[in-house]
């Protein structure tokens, strides 16, 4: 249905840090700090923003379980992506429900997911952050003043980068393995291995693999960038991948894009003193590691606005 909604709101801005590592995993949620309307009968509220189709971001307000007032309450409400000048960059129709406790509306596809981590990335995630911004009125009467509510959630990631230099490549046996481990530069813990080795030999191709292993049972997702270095020093980008590591979950593999024998082919250029050289660059990822409410302005002027196209969604 149509109408109009102007008067002084409440404003829920949530800045979401390292979004690239926050586990986009089909059906992996991330759940803003929860925030209070107060002239709304004190209920509490949280934002939630999650993948459950892998092409698609969605985002969802949801009552919290553990929330005061009437057992269902009707609100206006308007979800958006913006900018860090508060520009607009994606915002569907603005929004009336009834939400009982532990109820939550919203959008399954709210943005494409390509278009937030690829295509539009220096738009969406300036400096790495993600901010959504969530606006609520009254379904009756006017709220007494405009509030706006400032919140902020830090994925913990770590970064290394090396060069991993794999002498006498050309005569490396099959049944062998090479293994780099990985340290953190917090105590110096332990965080993954690599292991290189080769599969097939004699009338085929031998296929170098790669396994990691993961050893920090912290570490829930990894991204990867792999690179030869050839004899001039210039890199040859051979892989680029994100992992995810499950409770029981602790090795993935992949495979490298070229074979030993093609290396050999070309071995003045890319093994120079039979020596294999691969820059590696690795972002790990230990999800939230801290969460807070920042900061809360009450009884600040705002442009009159009118709000137009408002209907129901379910979702």
């Amino acid at each position: 249905m149509a109408s109009e909604q102007n008067g002084a709101c409440f404003t829920f801005t949530w800045r979401l840090e390292n979004a690239d590592y926050c586990l986009q995993k089909k059906g992996e949620d991330i759940e803003s700090p929860a925030f209070v309307v107060d002239e709304i009968h004190r209920t509490k509220w949280k934002l939630t923003r999650g993948a459950e189709d892998g092409n698609f971001i969605s985002c969802y307000l949801s009552r919290d379980s553990d929330c005061t007032g009437e057992d269902t309450v009707e609100i206006i409400y308007e979800l958006a992506f913006i900018a860090l000048d508060g520009t607009i960059l994606t915002s569907h129709n603005v929004l009336k429900h009834s939400f009982p406790v532990g109820g939550g509306y919203g959008y399954s596809e709210f943005e494409k997911r390509e278009d937030v981590f690829m295509l539009k990335r220096s738009t969406f995630l300036a400096g790495g952050t993600l901010t959504t911004r969530c606006r609520i009125w009254k379904n009756l009467g006017d709220m007494a003043e405009n509030v706006r509510c400032f919140a902020l959630t830090r994925i913990g990631v770590e970064k290394r980068s090396f060069v991993w230099n794999l002498e006498n490549f050309s005569t490396f046996q099959p049944e062998k393995e090479c293994t780099y481990l990985i340290k953190s530069m917090d105590k110096n813990a332990e965080l993954m291995t690599v292991n290189l080795s080769l599969v097939g030999g004699q009338n085929c191709e031998e296929i170098i693999h790669f396994k990691l292993t993961r050893h920090d049972q912290n570490v829930k997702y990894c991204a990867l960038s792999l690179c030869l270095v050839d004899v001039r020093g210039r890199e040859v980008k051979c892989h680029q991948d994100e992992f995810w590591f499950g409770k029981f979950d602790d090795s993935q593999r992949f495979t490298f894009m070229f074979s030993r024998q093609k290396l050999m082919m070309k071995k003045s250029m890319y093994l120079p003193g039979d020596i294999l050289s691969l820059h590696w660059e690795w972002a790990f990822s230990k999800g939230i590691i801290s969460e807070e409410i920042e900061n809360v302005q009450c009884g600040y002027a705002v442009p009159k606005q009118t709000l137009l196209m408002i209907k129901y969604e379910k979702r």
